[in-house]
């Protein structure tokens, strides 16, 4: 039996986030020679759970690389 996801909706500051997952690849990016750019404002917040948010951002940068 599937059991459901509680979201944990809150302010999610993207460019921390985005930083930390560029941190996490920083290993896989520099052996392909993948270069990972953030361009986003610093200060930009989004309403969301951060650890979902995460978690897609992971797939999505782990698939590309």
């Amino acid at each position: 039996m599937l059991t459901p996801y509680t979201l944990e909706i809150r302010s999610v500051v993207i460019a921390e986030l985005l930083e930390d997952i560029r941190t996490t690849f920083s290993g896989q990016s520099e052996e392909t020679g993948v270069e990972i750019v953030i361009d986003s404002e610093d200060r930009l917040a989004l309403m969301a759970d951060p650890d979902r948010l995460n978690q897609v951002l992971i797939n999505l940068v782990a698939n590309a690389i």
